[in-house]
């Protein structure tokens, strides 16, 4: 039967003899076994072995965790399955929703990509951020770009000092550690949000700016901040903040060439989740690793609208803050009137393939929030 695991009749058939097995007659040894099975030791190999990863993370989730991990090697075949689950997100192996049912049951289960302990940013050497080095890139459209829109014209090279940016969005448990921790007063904090390892939706503008002030401040008198975090934020004055557009467009567009998308030309719907992956609503983050950058941020493209700091101006229809970019023109201005436009980035899950691009621009007012608005942070120098 487990080998058969892969269709989705014998998925319901185990799902259904795992739970009649655990939740009727009380047996988790049976179970057990089904999930030794299913999950395997070594790295992924083959669509089959992640469909068959996937199942187990379900099956551990009908099983409940806490039965298996009470007992005597469960703690292990645990973290095994969500290790292997951590494995099928980073492969790019199955489909766009089977992935992003997997991402759902890893959140569940605890997602070992992030620390409880650090606020629940992820477990990597810098918690996430990425450095992006100074140099010039290409910024905009270009004339001939016939999906482009005007307010991303011109194409032109803007040149970047030195800045880190966060590999995921900010997620949901992330965000609810700020809220928690501060007692913040979010207006939108009981609106319907994913998973807790999903991107925090329903924020405003000023809540992104609030979530960076504060998580600046917790890293730069934190002794564990990893350097050069910490003394960049301790000694250095550099803040944690939301990323300029030009800041956002570098990270998602790297430096070689003028790629339409953080992957490259051409639109292919199993790297982004936009409406064409078929998922219809925001996923974990790093469900789709192929669409990473080039400096390795995930999720740049879909999946949520991400706020920058950037102004666009007060007329929706015609930019005040155009192209060539000029952050010392005021576009950069935090302390901007209610009736400014802020500039979002990188569309939403049922957003279509050109609104997903590197270089589209949108905007709404800082006051907004949706369950399309979503964030992540940067870590610079004053601008």
């Amino acid at each position: 039967m487990v080998q058969r695991a892969g269709g989705a009749f014998w998925r319901e058939v185990i799902l259904l003899g795992v739970g009649r097995l655990v939740h009727v007659n009380g047996e988790i040894d049976k179970p057990s076994a089904v999930l030794e099975e299913l999950c395997p030791v070594e790295p992924l190999g083959s669509e089959v072995e992640a469909r068959q990863t996937a199942l187990a993370g379900e099956v551990l989730l009908e099983m409940g965790s806490h039965r298996l991990e009470e007992r005597q090697r469960g703690q292990s075949l645990g973290d095994r399955v969500r290790q292997q689950l951590v494995r099928l997100l980073q492969s790019g192996y199955l489909s766009a929703v089977e992935r992003a049912r997997a991402g759902d049951a890893l959140a569940r289960l605890g997602d070992p990509r992030f620390r409880a302990d650090a606020w629940h940013l992820p477990g990597e050497p810098l918690l996430g951020f990425i450095e992006v080095p100074a140099g010039p890139f290409w910024m905009g459209s270009a004339e001939r770009d016939e999906e482009a829109d005007d307010d991303e014209k011109l194409l032109h090279q803007v040149t970047l000092p030195r800045y880190f940016i966060a590999r995921y969005p900010v997620t949901v448990a992330q965000f609810q550690a700020f809220v928690a921790v501060t007692r913040y007063v979010w207006s939108y904090q009981y609106r319907e949000q994913g998973e807790p390892t999903h991107p925090v939706v329903w924020v405003t503008w000023y809540d992104a700016l609030a979530y960076g002030r504060w998580l600046g401040e917790v890293l730069g008198v934190d002794d564990a901040t990893p350097e050069p975090l910490r003394t960049l934020l301790r000694d250095s004055g550099w803040q944690v903040t939301l990323p300029s557009e030009a800041q956002w467009e570098k990270a998602a567009r790297g430096v070689e060439g003028q790629r339409c998308y953080p992957w490259g030309d051409r639109f292919e719907a199993e790297r982004v989740n936009s409406r064409d992956a078929g998922v219809r609503r925001t996923s974990a983050v790093g469900c789709f690793p192929q669409g990473r950058s080039p400096y390795g941020c995930l999720d740049m493209a879909g999946n949520m609208w991400e706020w920058t700091r950037s102004l666009w101006g007060e007329n929706a229809l015609k930019p005040t803050f155009g192209y060539p970019y000029d952050a010392a023109d005021g576009r950069e201005d935090l302390q901007a009137s209610n009736g400014v436009l802020h500039v979002l980035r990188g569309g939403a899950f049922d957003n279509d393939p050109s609104l997903v691009r590197c270089a589209f621009r949108f905007w709404d007012l800082a006051r907004i929030a949706n369950y399309h608005f979503g964030f992540r942070v940067a870590l610079s120098a004053l601008l």
